[in-house]
């Protein structure tokens, strides 16, 4: 099983996705102030500043939805 890490730059306007053991970019992808990051399930859920929400599905492909809210550095992912 491949373990990945996310990590989003909102200044840069990137989110990244990087292998744990050998440290190997997996997925960059470009989002104009992206910031919240978490996971859900088994995949990385981002959020921007302008109300962008990015399903990373398999860690390259974004699916992008857009929201009326403004989300910040914060994504917390609840089970309920």
């Amino acid at each position: 099983m491949v373990k990945t890490i996310a990590a989003t730059s909102p200044r840069g306007g990137l989110l990244q996705t990087f292998e744990t053991k050998n440290q190997e970019l997996i997925a960059s992808v470009p989002i104009a102030d992206v910031s919240g990051v978490s996971m859900l399930n088994d995949t990385f859920v981002a959020s921007s500043g302008g109300g962008i929400l990015i399903n990373l599905a398999d860690n390259s492909n974004a699916n992008v939805a857009q929201s009326n809210f403004a989300w910040d550095n914060h994504l917390v992912s609840l089970q309920m």
